[in-house]
Parts: C-alpha cells; sequence; structure tokens
C-alpha cells in the first residue's frame, strides 16, 4: 500500500516535470498527454491549469473552458484560473461569462488597474458605453497616466459622437507617447468625424510612418483623399491597402476588419463586384457584423438597388440607434420615392 503511494507520487512528479519541460519547447499535444497522466494520479488545481492553457493553445476552447471549470471546482478563489477562464470566454465571445470572472476577482479584493481596464473593454464589447466608462474612470483613478486605458475611454466617446471628449483623451495620451500608432490613428479617426480632413490626414501619415505596412491605415488615407475630392491620391492609396491587405491576410485569412477594409479599398477602386464579394463573405461569418452591414447598404445605395438597400438599413436600425444610420436610411427612402415617380 505504502509501495503503491510512493509509486503514485513519484508517477505524479515525473509527468508533471515531463509535461511542464515539453510545454516550454512548444509541444503541447505532447504536453498535454504527461499532464494527463499526472491527473490521472491526482487531479490539483495547478495540473488542471496546465491542461487548460494547453487546450487553450491548441485552440480547443470549450475543453480549456471545460478545464478551468474544473479547477475552480477544487479552487473557487484561485485567481490565476479565474483569469485564464476570463481570458478564453472572451476570445469565444462569451462576454458575460468573461465579465462575470472579472467581477469574481473584484470580490476577491482585486481591485487593480488590469481589472478595471478589461470590465471596461467588455462593456465596450456588450455596447453598455456608460459601464464601459465608469470602468475606465476607475482605472484612470488609480493611474492617470494609463495610455492604454486613456485611448480605449476615447474609443467609447468616439462610439457616443463625444467627440471633442475623446479628442482631449487622445491629446493626454500623446502627451505620454507620442510614438503609439493606434492613438496616433484614433486622433485622425476623431479629426475625421470633426470635419478636420487634412489634420486627420496628417495624423494618418504619422501613423504610417511608424508602422508603413499597416493596411487599414492605407485604406483611411484613401478614404479621407476621396473626402477631399482627390481622386488621384486616394486611388494611390486604395491599391497600397488592397497589395498589404492580401499580404496580411494570407496570415489571418479570417479577420474581419481587415476584410472590410479590404472591400472598402476595392469599391473605391471600381472593382464593386469584388468589394461585394468580401463584404459578403464577411457576413457570412458575422451576420449581425454592423460596419459590414453599413457598407453593404451603402454599396446597394450606390448601385442604385435602393429597396435592397433600405433593408438593409433596417436591420441596422433593429440592432443599433445610430444618427448616421437614421439619415442614410433617410436618403436612401427618398432616393427610392423620386425613383418610383420617374
Amino acid at each position: 500500500m505504502i509501495m503503491n503511494k510512493i509509486f503514485g507520487m513519484f508517477s505524479l512528479y515525473w509527468n508533471r516535470k515531463k509535461g511542464i519541460k515539453l510545454y516550454n519547447e512548444k509541444k503541447y499535444e505532447e504536453s498535454l498527454e504527461f499532464f494527463n497522466k499526472a491527473i490521472n494520479v491526482k487531479s490539483t488545481p495547478e495540473l488542471l491549469n496546465y491542461k487548460g492553457y494547453l487546450f487553450e493553445k491548441l485552440g480547443r476552447f470549450n475543453k480549456s473552458l471545460k478545464t478551468y471549470d474544473e479547477s475552480l471546482r477544487l479552487e473557487p478563489n484561485n485567481k490565476r484560473v479565474i483569469i485564464s477562464k476570463a481570458r478564453v470566454s472572451e476570445l469565444v465571445g462569451k462576454y458575460e461569462d468573461a465579465l462575470s470572472c472579472y467581477f469574481d476577482l473584484l470580490k476577491l479584493g482585486c481591485n487593480d488597474l488590469f481589472v478595471y481596464s478589461e470590465i471596461g473593454s467588455l462593456f465596450k464589447k456588450l455596447g453598455n458605453f456608460s459601464k464601459a466608462i465608469k470602468y475606465y474612470d476607475k482605472g484612470l483613478k488609480l493611474d492617470p497616466n494609463n495610455v492604454e486605458i486613456l485611448n480605449n475611454e476615447s474609443i467609447v466617446l468616439h462610439l457616443l459622437k463625444e467627440y471633442e471628449k475623446a479628442l482631449n483623451l487622445l491629446n493626454m495620451a500623446i502627451e505620454l507617447d507620442s510614438n503609439d500608432s493606434d492613438i496616433l490613428c484614433n486622433k485622425g479617426h476623431v479629426l475625421s468625424e470633426l470635419g478636420r480632413k487634412k489634420e486627420a490626414l496628417e495624423f494618418y501619415k504619422k501613423t504610417l510612418e511608424l508602422n508603413t505596412k499597416d493596411p487599414k491605415v492605407y485604406s483611411y488615407i484613401g478614404i479621407t483623399y476621396a473626402d477631399l475630392n482627390n481622386r488621384e491620391e486616394a486611388l494611390k492609396y486604395f491599391k497600397k491597402a488592397v497589395f498589404y491587405i492580401n499580404n496580411e491576410l494570407e496570415k489571418n485569412h479570417d479577420c474581419c476588419d481587415l476584410l472590410i477594409n479590404k472591400s472598402i479599398s476595392l469599391f473605391y477602386l471600381g472593382m464593386q463586384n469584388e468589394a461585394f464579394d468580401v463584404i459578403n463573405k464577411v457576413l457570412k461569418r458575422d451576420p449581425n457584423n454592423l460596419n459590414a452591414m453599413s457598407y453593404k447598404a451603402y454599396y446597394l445605395k450606390e448601385k442604385k438597388e435602393y429597396q435592397n438597400s433600405l433593408l438593409y438599413y433596417n436591420k441596422l436600425l433593429e440592432l443599433s440607434n445610430d444618427e448616421r444610420f437614421i439619415k442614410q436610411r433617410k436618403e436612401v427612402l427618398s432616393l427610392l420615392e423620386n425613383n418610383e415617380k420617374d
């Protein structure tokens, strides 16, 4: 009996050690086999956490979540496992579950910058912008100079159309870090919304100086030149956008943001059928993607398919009360009425 116990403990120790070695070597499938052997001897939160993380690395997210839940049944207050579960829940789009994990951390006394920032970002993804701002502000009370939170809150204010407030936060962030390409690009977006297109162009170009291969920025510059009626420059940047986006899509062919930007660039380049194909690809993967839906509605309007365009604007307004969609829907209705009169 004693010998069996000693053998079991030795087996657990050896399999754990081998599993960690293979994990560090990024041999995840082999590592998983040894952690399973160790868990068969004795299931511990540490071993289950490793197993959950291995499933995560292998892209088996549902199994990862199931394993983290097993670990939390053994040790409900294990902060490391709670964070791991939150991370994977967010990866698979279970934002409410992720929020629940972070609120559990708050109950455990983890009132820190990381937790407030994550809660704010999850509320942003859920479209609850007032709560997103509430938790970003809690984070900023702990660290008023946190560039990431300043930038994230500015994005929420942008979505709420509070452009001047967003601009103030971005200016604060730029004073702290003038070489953050995301912040510079977001300032370009806000300036564009304020109608300050030439200034927007300046910040998009600064973004490009820091990251010459950022494909989305080329399309933003193209759109801004188009808004400024500079067709020649617009076409030049849209061509570059398609080139760099295609390069990125070879590595990340399912990225909806890249596909949307590719579609926009193709449309401006006069390749309307190709633009439709790409935007339809996005909507097949994510039927409620507001950005993709709004561009499809716009494309249909430009093709004078007003009835179909109206259907998409109606869908958009079922999902969002964005004033832009209300205005664009009215425009399509007016065009449809005029078309019927003719």
